[in-house]
């Protein structure tokens, strides 16, 4: 999978090494989205009917199904923490190979 920004590198890179490609799958998020509407299993649970789109979440300027670069994720934790300071607390349980923080929330 190859974000549009990079996709003009990455066809060099293959060309300049003499390696084929083929797209497999041109809208992965539309793929997601089609198999998620069409998954009965995604919209029940026992005692609770659950929504695609929680709509809580929007609250705090993310929507689910979506991705997010870990920038947007830590600024989507720390919004969470700055609007329930009496429940929420983001935290580092370390630090990643390129050396940035990997938080939780408790």
């Amino acid at each position: 999978m190859i974000a549009p920004k990079q996709l003009a590198d990455f066809q060099k890179f293959l060309e300049l090494n003499d390696l084929k490609s083929k797209v497999i799958v041109e809208d992965l998020a539309k793929l997601i989205r089609e198999k998620e509407i069409n998954d009965p299993r995604k919209l029940v649970r026992p005692g609770r009917v659950l929504q695609r789109d929680d709509a809580g979440w929007n609250n705090y300027g993310a929507r689910m199904g979506e991705y997010y670069s870990y920038n947007e994720i830590v600024d989507w934790m720390k919004r969470i923490e700055a609007q329930n300071p009496h429940l929420v607390r983001v935290f580092s349980i370390g630090k990643t190979a390129e050396k940035r923080e990997i938080y939780g929330i408790k």
